[in-house]
């Protein structure tokens, strides 16, 4: 569709990603879930580009803990 008047622009996002290009994200996906409400934390390391608003790149932990109330 043509707007008329209209110029092409290009524009660059610069500090959004995909929130699935993760590297954590396959581990997650993996996990092996028991039925009820449960804790997932995400571990990165110390230099992950995620602690300043990029994607994660580390090899970051992934642990799961079952909530008790």
């Amino acid at each position: 569709m043509k707007i008329p008047g209209g110029k092409k622009a290009a524009v660059l996002y610069i500090g959004y990603h995909d929130p699935l290009d993760e590297a954590y994200f396959p581990k997650v996906m993996a996990l092996r879930l028991e039925p009820g409400l449960t804790i997932i934390r995400v571990s990165h390391d110390g230099t992950c580009p995620k602690l300043k608003d990029g994607p994660c790149r580390c090899d970051a932990e992934v642990d799961t803990e079952l909530y008790q109330p």
